[in-house]
Formats: structure tokens, C-alpha cells, sequence
């Protein structure tokens, strides 16, 4: 999963999220 702006504070829950149910996550 590739999340452009995970920086973000938009972002970054959803990708704690993903992150936290295994998912392979990147961001830019």
C-alpha cells in the first residue's frame, strides 16, 4: 500500500492503521 502525503496528519492514522493490520506501507 502506497500512500502519497502519509506524512500528513490526514494521513497518518490511516496508515498506523494498515500499518498496525500488516499491511506493507510507504509513503511520499
Amino acid at each position: 500500500m502506497h500512500l502519497v502525503g502519509a506524512g500528513g496528519s490526514g494521513m497518518s492514522g490511516l496508515a498506523m492503521m494498515m500499518h498496525a493490520l500488516g499491511a506493507r506501507v510507504s509513503g511520499s
